[in-house]
């Protein structure tokens, strides 16, 4: 089974590269917008596909890939965080004087 996390925020994918460490043969954390679903599942199946085949890359000849052809499930988190709220340079933190510029990456950097 793969597990797919996608975060519009860096810091969360992060923070769950951290706390998922033990599972990374299982997990692809993408830093993407749940808009893009539909093309990260079809990018796991594809390398997953490419991992199943004989002498696939990263695979010995005969080894066998983990991960659907599907999704078996979806879930969502679509709120904000506590880490979000509580730094002010994240934008998000209405209860300090901060900006409230509400941006889910980290000021200075962009999405790419």
């Amino acid at each position: 089974m793969l597990l797919v996390g996608i975060d519009a925020d860096v810091a969360a994918i992060e923070a769950a590269r951290e706390l998922l460490a033990s599972f990374a043969d299982r997990v692809r954390l993408v830093h993407a917008r749940y808009d893009e679903i539909p093309a990260i599942l079809t990018a796991s199946r594809t390398r997953t596909r490419a991992a199943r085949a004989p002498g696939g890359p990263g695979q010995r000849p005969g080894a066998r890939g983990s991960g659907p052809a599907r999704a078996m499930g979806l879930l969502f988190d679509l709120g904000v965080s506590s880490p979000q709220l509580d730094d002010p340079a994240r934008g998000f933190a209405y209860a300090q004087d901060a900006p409230l510029t509400c941006g889910w990456t980290a000021p200075g950097t962009s999405r790419g």
